[in-house]
């Protein structure tokens, strides 16, 4: 997979565009400002605004094309982020943060997604959070971005069963319009999660 998206970022311009997602700038009001993991960051539009916004952000992608775009928009946004060229399976998901962000993550098919939940809790340090958002299954249908299974994709009741005993101070299933450059564009089936990790 790692292969795959290298080439998918090997372009001039930026996949996904430069500025994060709406929900993003919602979620970082909504989450003090810490010390962050952005999981799979691509091209760096996450990781960057978190930085603008004060949170001290880590981030890791394993492809080496996403992460030299990445550090050039840091210079154009002014902001320093810690990256690290790593997969899901190479991060060392034994250090903790503040707030785990998961934003479009992809998984390596179906069978992969328990494990990467259960990372991403692990990686959440008590009364921390984790910020996620990605598709719904009925994406597929509507073919503006996102992969092509299914089974890959997020469901509400699926993030209920993960964070179950967290507390869930967003849980949301919509449609809305995405203009994130030419890899996300037209109306989009959107999950977004903002949980909180029990003290």
């Amino acid at each position: 997979m790692s292969e795959i998206w290298t080439q998918r970022y090997d372009r001039p311009d930026y996949l996904f565009g430069m500025e994060p997602t709406e929900f993003l700038v919602t979620a970082a009001d909504r989450v003090p400002a810490t010390d962050a993991l952005c999981v799979a960051d691509g091209e760096g539009r996450h990781s960057a605004y978190l930085a603008q916004r004060g949170f001290d952000v880590t981030a890791f992608d394993p492809a080496p094309t996403a992460l030299q775009k990445a550090r050039r928009l840091d210079v154009a946004k002014g902001v320093t982020v810690a990256r690290h060229q790593a997969s899901l399976d190479d991060w060392d998901w034994m250090q903790s943060y503040g707030a785990v962000v998961a934003m479009f993550i992809q998984f390596q098919g179906p069978e992969a997604r328990l494990p990467t939940f259960e990372r991403l809790r692990q990686a959440t340090r008590p009364s921390g959070h984790v910020i996620l958002q990605g598709f719904a299954p009925r994406q597929v249908d509507y073919g503006t971005g996102g992969p092509s299974d299914r089974e890959n994709m997020y469901t509400t009741d699926f993030l209920e069963q993960q964070f179950s005993g967290w507390t869930l101070h967003h849980l949301r299933d919509h449609d809305a319009p995405v203009a994130s450059g030419p890899g996300h564009d037209g109306v989009a089936a959107l999950v977004e999660l903002i949980a909180q990790k029990p003290g």
